[in-house]
């Protein structure tokens, strides 16, 4: 099978869940015999990889690999629509000549708009993963933000031969825009790496949260800074915080450790075997992979009921909250706190557990049944 994988960046010269899922989907097809030719992208002043050099990290020709910068320049309302589709778009002319050769092309996100416009007999997977802008809007502000991007995704959905859902509440969602017979169920994975292969350590005497995460607002840290802070009046516990949080955003207190961007997954994965608990107070996602990771690594989960976290956090290894609800939050955060460290550790025992249902090598053959029913289709 011939599959046509187009990414808006892949891990790790482009940072985010979609460009890990990007890498991993690539690593695993190419390991499973699939002829994959990938498209990516590095933004901003990102120094972009030749071609030999992502080629050899899948162990595919150079001639397989297409790599070009993101279009930059201003900004301006709906900014990213343009630029998404501008880059869409120059993937087509790169391909347009050659896509009679293809199975399969697999869009993430944007990257399949000016595909489905200008549709060959190939069929076009698209995963716009948590469909974050038809997920709740908390200000006036992201409203609006969250209607202009609708017009292009519900064209890019609507047009497409087959629509990836990561499963939970995005199965509805992605119902309700296209032809529920279109979509199609099928997660993100970790790598067997994340897996602990011990049981999870015993709890800390104080225990200890993590948040992984940018600081931007869709993340909900200014949901959880409140939270945090009421309840140390009344708790001791410590919180590690890793990714790029501004100075002027971190708290003063010793309790809480900032660790700022960390891209080695050796030394997340050291932090994270200290804590107990992950915390994702977002107010929408997809299927988050640090939950995923942190569940490999036996933690106990704490997150916000939104997208397809719901697939992976249940009562057996965490709690859910809802989103933008801090009273929720909180509750849910308290509910760690005030368990024993024997019902804690039965958490994290759980997580792992859940976990070993979501390694690449278990995942990638939903995936690969779903392209070959794609392409008989």
């Amino acid at each position: 099978m011939k599959v046509l994988l187009l990414s808006d960046g892949i891990f790790p010269y482009s940072l985010g869940g979609m460009q890990k899922h990007s890498y991993y989907l690539a690593k695993y097809l190419a390991q499973n015999q699939v002829d994959i030719y990938l498209a990516h992208c590095v933004y901003g002043d990102q120094i972009l990889p030749s071609n030999l050099e992502v080629a050899n990290i899948f162990g595919i020709p150079e001639e397989n690999v297409f790599g070009l910068n993101f279009p930059s320049g201003i900004s301006f309302p709906a900014h990213y629509i343009f630029k998404s589709y501008q880059y869409s778009k120059l993937l087509w002319r790169f391909y347009q000549n050659r896509l009679s050769e293809f199975d399969l092309i697999y869009a993430q996100g944007f990257t399949g708009l000016y595909f489905t416009e200008n549709k060959e007999k190939i069929p076009v997977i698209v995963n716009m993963h948590g469909v974050e802008m038809f997920q709740k809007g908390f200000t006036v502000k992201e409203k609006i933000e969250k209607k202009l991007l609708q017009i292009p995704a519900k064209s890019v959905v609507k047009k497409a031969d087959k629509v990836q859902s990561l499963g939970g509440k995005l199965n509805q969602l992605l119902a309700q825009i296209s032809d529920s017979k279109k979509v199609w169920q099928c997660g993100i994975g970790i790598d067997e790496n994340w897996i602990q292969a011990n049981s999870p350590k015993q709890a800390n005497s104080v225990y200890r949260f993590v948040f992984v995460g940018r600081n931007e607002f869709r993340k909900g840290l200014h949901i959880l800074y409140p939270v945090l802070q009421e309840l140390e009046k009344r708790y001791s516990f410590k919180v590690d915080f890793i990714g790029p949080i501004e100075k002027e955003q971190q708290i003063a207190n010793s309790n809480y450790i900032y660790h700022g961007r960390i891209t080695e997954e050796t030394k997340i994965q050291t932090i994270i075997d200290q804590c107990d608990c992950l915390l994702v107070p977002s107010l929408s996602e997809g299927m988050p992979t640090v939950i995923l990771e942190a569940m490999g690594r036996g933690l106990a989960i704490v997150a916000s009921d939104v997208g397809a976290v719901s697939e992976l956090v249940c009562s057996r290894n965490g709690y859910l909250c809802e989103p933008g609800d801090k009273e929720s939050l909180q509750k849910a955060i308290l509910s760690i706190l005030q368990s024993p460290p024997h019902i804690l550790q039965n958490l994290k025992i759980q997580s792992i557990s859940k976990s070993l249902a979501f390694t690449w090598p278990v995942v990638i053959q939903k995936y690969i049944q779903g392209f070959k029913s794609c392409t008989k289709s």
